[in-house]
């Protein structure tokens, strides 16, 4: 038996992208699984960084709550979402 570390490291399970190395937008890396089902004569689809932590903020505010951008701003403002860097992507 496999421990998990062997078991994601394990030639075959790398050879068939189940386990993704992905490179994030300041150049961190990290690792993800990757889909375990494939089909004969199927393109895998290009695998993307995972959105960074609060990036989608606003849109789920304003689309998903209807809050407008004036309050949204005010929530910033009082620390509402905690880590300021990723709180305005999407505007």
């Amino acid at each position: 038996m496999n421990t998990l570390d062997r078991s994601l490291n394990d030639p075959q399970v790398l050879h068939r992208n189940m386990v993704l190395a992905l490179t994030g937008p300041n150049g961190e890396r990290v690792r993800v699984a990757g889909n375990p089902i494939k089909f004969t004569g199927e393109r895998e689809p290009d695998h993307h960084y995972p959105p960074l932590l609060g990036a989608d903020n606003r849109l789920i505010l304003s689309r998903l709550l209807g809050l407008t951008d004036e309050r949204i701003d005010a929530l910033e403002r009082e620390g509402a979402f905690g880590d300021k860097r990723n709180t305005s992507a999407g505007r």
